[in-house]
């Protein structure tokens, strides 16, 4: 066990040493401040730092700082490819896809489908992908513990805004890992991301050109994570670069995921009852277009004469409008996005530098839901 981990504890200092954190001719910090930071024993790194010397990365002398050999930072470089080739000869290196467990198994259909579909094409793959829970109460643990591991990387696809430390701390010891569809731009970690501001201006261009000037997003805390806002802000963008944020009455609704909240009979009412309510709604989810459709005041409204519907991530059950259309939907193929996720695990495994994101298109299957702007509606 000891020889895994200062193998380990040795691979994260050689990811340190091809990143350039150690300049030539310097001096490391004491052993004590390295296990510390490398969050590891004393006795893992200086196991560690006698491979290093070994591998001519480093000098070790008792009781002298150890010292930073020249070409240190292309040595390790080199070291990690050949690392990365032997291996792959010898077994499939194993990527680790980290789910959170309180979504295991996940509820969220379109996610539990992307999994799927990754581990089934995975198989052709020459590296292999291994599903690992993601503990929501000690994140920082994890992360260590996935260091210390077998796995040679990790994609993150339901990140959580409280494994941001574990995210640094990754970061930090240099272990590659990708986030799905979660952009932080202060945090230099490559994504899949969703092409969400390319289908938002499709989205408004369509329902604008129909006619419609009053539009409203409707979303919640699932879909709009505090750190992952975007497609607030480029919704938002959209309807101001149409010239027509002034003319929508509640440009944005924001509502938290409730199971009480959305059988309460008032909270969703007035964007069907009030004189100036939107001509289009579009959902993030079908968690509040569902009782939108079963409230009493939507009966009185038709789809799409009085009301154009839209809504993002149906999942494989259709949203059909009682006595009317299905609904319009927007979605990404999760084979395609399968395959971008499988396409930077390649990345990750041969340790290319920089990793740029990998962007998927939403594709919009528009339906009868969608119409012209009703007559009547104020301009």
């Amino acid at each position: 066990m000891r020889g895994r981990i200062g193998q380990a504890v040795f691979l994260s200092l050689l990811r340190q040493f091809a990143c350039g954190d150690y300049a030539p001719d310097t001096a490391l910090s004491p052993t004590r401040q390295l296990a510390r930071r490398l969050h590891a024993s004393r006795k893992a790194v200086m196991c560690a730092l006698r491979q290093a010397a070994r591998c001519r990365l480093v000098k070790v002398h008792e009781r002298r700082p150890v010292i930073v050999l020249p070409k240190a930072s292309q040595r390790a470089k080199q070291l990690l490819n050949r690392s990365r080739r032997a291996e792959r000869a010898a077994h499939r290196p194993t990527v680790a896809l980290l789910v959170s467990s309180s979504t295991i198994p996940p509820g969220n259909p379109f996610l539990a489908a992307l999994i799927n579909a990754i581990v089934r094409d995975a198989a052709r793959e020459d590296f292999k992908v291994q599903i690992v829970p993601w503990p929501l109460d000690n994140p920082v643990a994890a992360a260590r513990s996935l260091v210390r591991s077998a796995f040679n990387a990790a994609v993150s696809v339901d990140f959580r805004f409280n494994g941001l430390m574990a995210l640094l701390l990754l970061q930090e010891l240099r272990f590659p890992i990708a986030l799905y569809n979660r952009l932080f731009p202060a945090i230099r970690v490559p994504v899949v991301h969703h092409d969400g501001r390319g289908v938002l201006r499709r989205l408004v261009d369509l329902l604008t050109g129909l006619g419609h000037r009053n539009l409203c997003l409707v979303t919640d805390f699932t879909d709009a994570d505090t750190l992952n806002d975007y497609p607030l802000r480029q919704w938002i963008d959209c309807l101001a670069q149409k010239g027509i944020l002034g003319h929508c009455r509640v440009p944005l609704r924001y509502l938290p995921s409730s199971a009480i909240l959305r059988q309460h009979p008032h909270v969703i009412a007035d964007l069907l009852t009030r004189p100036d309510r939107p001509t289009a709604l579009v959902f993030t989810s079908r968690r509040w277009l569902e009782p939108l459709l079963a409230h009493p005041a939507f009966r009185r409204l038709s789809v799409p004469e009085d009301l154009s519907l839209a809504v993002f991530y149906p999942g494989p059950r259709p949203i059909v409008v009682p006595g009317g259309p299905r609904v319009t939907t927007v979605d990404a193929d999760v084979n395609r996005a399968a395959e971008c996720v499988l396409e930077m695990a390649r990345r990750l495994l041969d340790g290319a530098q920089p990793l740029r994101n990998i962007t998927t298109p939403l594709d919009i299957h528009l339906t009868d839901s969608i119409g012209p702007a009703p007559r009547d509606a104020p301009p």
